[in-house]
């Protein structure tokens, strides 16, 4: 059984994966996390495809902490 978090996620995850390299960077640097319509779920699905996107042969975590440092977010 599939919770409706997942579910959601999954939406997420493909709004994301359409939207261009350049926009991911820029909403997630936006410390202002869109004046509240940004939710901690969407910015987690925007750093998920942004870490996917890399492919350098890194891991999981060392691709999540090398887009955390390269991108200041």
């Amino acid at each position: 059984m599939i919770t409706s978090r997942r579910v959601r996620f999954g939406n997420l995850l493909t709004e994301a994966s359409r939207q261009s390299t350049d926009w991911l960077i820029a909403s997630l640097q936006d410390k202002t996390h869109n004046n509240g319509y940004f939710s901690p779920l969407a910015r987690l699905a925007c750093l998920r495809v942004l870490m996917f996107r890399i492919q350098n042969g890194m891991c999981y975590l060392e691709k999540k902490r090398f887009v955390r440092r390269e991108f200041g977010i």
